[in-house]
């Protein structure tokens, strides 16, 4: 559930690739899909003047599918 006084609290933004995750904690945020997650989580990077976020799985809040999809 989230509360509409902290939805302006969060961010979304579309996934485009994964790690493995850690040995014994497997990677449960997937490829392509959306997440919302507090605003300061994270490391900005910049790739060819691009910007990109880098973040732990536990910085992610909600994850959301498009179509259904898993």
């Amino acid at each position: 559930m989230i509360c509409p006084s902290i939805v302006k609290l969060l961010a979304p933004k579309s996934v485009i690739d994964v790690g493995c995750g850690l040995k014994d904690r497997p990677m449960v945020i997937k490829k392509g899909a959306t997440v919302f997650y507090v605003f300061g989580a994270g490391t900005k990077i910049e790739d060819n003047g691009e910007e990109f976020l880098v973040m732990r799985d536990t910085d992610c809040l909600l994850q959301i599918f498009e179509n259904g999809t898993e």
